[in-house]
């Protein structure tokens, strides 16, 4: 297999700290989500014995797509760090081909299955500021794995927000290396959710409530020491297990007839229950980069394996600001 896939040395310019950092990613995927992604080292444990020997077919495969009749099919500079995908075959050619996304250290191709050959062409997306990931999953046509979601018990729609989510966290992880470490600012009208930098805006506050006017989220989020909002901060501990000793700083929350249910930000942790489910396992704050948090539809992300479910009630239009918020104040700058 050609080397420029192989990234687990330093010998052959390879990044081989992100390439363990995607594969760390991959290893915290659930099955139902990892048979999908492919990452570019062996994962002990993947659900599949050989998920590099896959992964390292699709990149050449991507590349040859990207650029045809080239000697090497990327770059010496570029690497292929993660699959995100199946292989299908072609009725017409009885070949089999991968599609969906490759994730380079300087772009992302989607590869659809079409009828010709000569239109397997991938799309490609650079990594650069004002990029969303939503714009590459868009690109795909999904309906290329209803039968495998559907043999899984899943909608399209589900398996479509839990493949978009990887790759997003995946970007994010990438993104550092380019230079495009994300900002705490707020994001402007179409910035990118997924992670690239977006110009900081100004911030004045650096207490806690005088933020949540900034950001405009006195809504969305409640604060722990609000006396209006004790009986709800009790009964929402309770169910997200939050200890007696820990004091709870903020939530993003909601109550039903079924409960109280949304993200517990304490001192040491990060709690959360989705509507009508059991709580997740709480996320070490210690264990948080605050700048790699992201929040994409309505998942809150704090690390590999670390995802956590925000109120669909919080609206689109805050969510960029959320996310600010919570980067801020586990990172400590608001008091």
């Amino acid at each position: 297999m050609n080397d420029h896939f192989t990234q687990d040395e330093d010998s052959d310019g390879a990044p081989a700290p992100l390439a363990v950092a995607i594969t760390g990613l991959v290893a915290g995927c659930p099955p139902d989500v990892q048979q999908y992604v492919f990452p570019p080292v062996p994962v002990p444990g993947h659900v599949w014995e050989d998920a590099h020997d896959v992964f390292s077919m699709a990149a050449v495969e991507f590349g040859q797509a990207r650029n045809p009749g080239a000697a090497l099919p990327f770059p010496v500079d570029e690497h292929p760090l993660l699959f995100i995908g199946a292989h299908v075959k072609s009725i017409m050619f009885g070949k089999r081909h991968a599609i969906g996304f490759l994730l380079t250290n300087r772009e992302i191709l989607v590869r659809n299955s079409t009828v010709k050959d000569s239109e397997q062409a991938a799309i490609v997306f650079p990594l650069a500021p004002g990029f969303q990931v939503s714009e590459a999953a868009d690109r795909f046509d999904w309906s290329w794995l209803e039968r495998l979601a559907r043999h899984d018990g899943i909608s399209l729609d589900e398996l479509r927000r839990r493949l978009t989510l990887v790759l997003a966290q995946a970007v994010g992880l990438v993104l550092p290396t380019l230079g495009m470490t994300s900002t705490l600012g707020a994001a402007p009208e179409g910035a990118e959710r997924a992670g690239v930098a977006e110009p900081p805006v100004r911030r004045t506050a650096s207490d806690m409530a005088g933020r949540l006017r900034e950001l405009g989220l006195t809504d969305q989020v409640k604060v722990g020491s609000d006396p209006k909002q004790a009986k709800h901060l009790v009964k929402l501990g309770k169910k997200v297990g939050v200890p007696p000793h820990e004091p709870i700083i903020v939530t993003v929350s909601d109550s039903t007839l079924a409960g109280p249910y949304g993200v517990v930000i304490t001192d040491s942790h990060v709690y959360s229950r989705d509507l009508m489910e059991d709580p997740v396992p709480p996320t070490p704050r210690s264990s948080i980069t605050p700048s790699e948090v992201m929040i994409e539809s309505d998942t809150l992300v704090l690390g590999p394996g670390q995802v956590h479910t925000i109120p669909s009630t919080v609206p689109d239009t805050h969510r960029d600001a959320l996310r600010n918020f919570i980067r801020e104040l586990l990172a400590g700058d608001l008091r």
